[in-house]
C-alpha cells in the first residue's frame, strides 16, 4: 500500500483537530454555527483525505481548497466571529489545509509522469 504524502497527512491532523477542538477551546455545542461549521468542514476534510488512494489527487486537493476557503470565511458569513477563539481556529485550520493543497498541487504539477514511447 502507498503510503500517503505529507500534504495528506498534515490535511488528515488538521481535520482530526477541527472535529475535537470545539470541545478543547470551548465552543457552545451543536446548537451553534461554529460548531456545526467545525464538524461538517472536519467530517469533508477527513473524508477527502482518508479516500484519497480513490479520488484524482488534482480533485481531491481542490476539494481541500473549497472546503478551506469556505471554513475561513465561516465565522463572518454565519456571524459568530465574535466568539474570538472559534474564529482564530476555524481561519489558522483553513489556512494549513489550504496551503498544504496548494502545495500538493504545486508538487504533482513539478513531477511528471515518464513519456511513454
Amino acid at each position: 500500500m502507498k503510503r500517503a504524502p505529507w500534504e495528506d497527512r498534515i490535511v488528515l491532523v488538521a481535520g482530526i483537530w477541527l472535529f475535537v477542538s470545539p470541545f478543547a477551546v470551548g465552543t457552545p455545542w451543536l446548537s451553534h454555527p461554529a460548531t456545526v461549521t467545525a464538524m461538517v468542514c472536519a467530517a469533508m476534510l477527513v473524508s477527502c483525505t482518508a479516500q484519497s488512494p480513490a479520488i484524482p489527487d488534482a480533485v481531491q486537493e481542490w476539494v481541500v481548497i473549497a472546503v478551506s476557503l469556505g471554513l475561513g470565511a465561516s465565522p463572518w458569513l454565519l456571524d459568530y466571529s465574535q466568539l474570538r477563539t472559534a474564529t482564530v481556529n476555524a481561519v489558522a485550520v483553513a489556512a494549513v489545509a489550504a496551503l498544504c493543497a496548494l502545495a500538493a498541487l504545486v508538487r504533482r504539477r513539478r513531477v511528471r509522469p515518464p513519456l511513454v514511447l
